[in-house]
């Protein structure tokens, strides 16, 4: 797990956020197990 990814959730939950949970296998993780994912361009092309 990211050393960063504690302090980023509950930063993330103070701004509001309630969905919000820190996965220990990280982004591999959810990749392995085939979850969505999206690029910066994708995101960012989905906003304009």
């Amino acid at each position: 797990m990211c050393s960063k990814a504690p302090l980023a959730a509950r930063r993330a939950k103070a701004m509001g956020y309630t969905r919000v949970r820190v996965m220990s296998a990280g982004i591999q993780g959810w990749m392995d197990a085939k979850l969505p994912v999206e690029s910066a361009s994708m995101a960012a092309s989905s906003l304009g």
